[in-house]
């Protein structure tokens, strides 16, 4: 009896390989494109939850219902983008990455885009290193990290007028500002979604108004809701979910 492998054409094994390699080309580019480049197949860590609820401070009021797909988005931005240690910072810890990806996933709550799949790389400075440039490269965000306080916060909010932008919105600032980063690069959606809203809004550059905005949508909803209910209307229905809604902490 002949072996099976024996009728099998030698050009069979080539194109075989060629297909599968072509296969799995075509699913890393999908996957790069929705920002998730790793597979990942098992329940949100338990120490990593720890993470969310000590450094992420609007994750304690989230609704339930909101968790498990938060926490996958923050599963795909831990495995999709590349941590960068710069200046002298020597290493990104995994509570670093962790608190870095709830901070940003918190404006991806109910969206199914992908996850910030412009972003490639995530820079991190040591607090205050004046080398840090937040808008220097499109595929990157480039923060500074606190390890006492474990916060990455964007270095261009040092340089905006962004609490005189708040008041004119009618609220004020948190410290630290953890969101404004990714409210940045999320700008031209809500400006291509809302022309001219941001001008409107308050005086200053159209990503900083943008940044106090969804900061005070986040921190302080009822404020921003109370004062300029047109821009919180705006801004519910790009973020697709409604904090001014989320009771106290749970």
């Amino acid at each position: 009896m002949r072996p099976v492998f024996a009728s099998i054409s030698p050009y069979f094994y080539p194109v075989a390989i060629l297909l599968f390699l072509l296969a799995w080309w075509l699913v890393m580019r999908l996957r790069r494109a929705a920002g998730v480049w790793r597979l990942r197949y098992y329940a949100f860590p338990r120490p990593w939850l720890k993470f969310l609820h000590r450094y992420v401070s609007r994750y304690e009021w989230m609704p339930w219902e909101l968790r498990a797909p938060y926490q996958d988005k923050v599963l795909q931005f831990f495995d999709g983008k590349r941590f960068q240690p710069c200046g002298e910072l020597q290493e990104v810890t995994e509570q670093a990455r962790i608190v870095i990806g709830g901070n940003a996933c918190m404006l991806l709550l109910n969206e199914t885009f992908g996850c910030f799949p412009d972003v490639l790389t995530v820079q991190l400075f040591p607090h205050g290193d004046p080398n840090a440039d937040g808008g220097a490269r499109s595929s990157a965000v480039a923060l500074w990290w606190d390890e006492a306080k474990q916060q990455a916060t964007d270095p261009r909010d040092a340089r905006a007028p962004l609490a005189d932008i708040a008041r004119q919105l009618g609220g004020t600032l948190p410290q630290p500002l953890l969101l404004t980063a990714w409210a940045r690069v999320r700008t031209g959606e809500f400006e291509k979604a809302h022309p001219g809203l941001l001008e409107q809004s308050a005086g200053g550059e159209v990503a900083d108004v943008f940044a106090a905005a969804t900061e005070l949508f986040y921190a302080s909803p009822a404020d921003l809701r109370k004062q300029r209910p047109s821009l919180y209307d705006a801004l519910r229905h790009f973020y697709l979910v409604d904090p001014a809604r989320w009771s106290v902490k749970r």
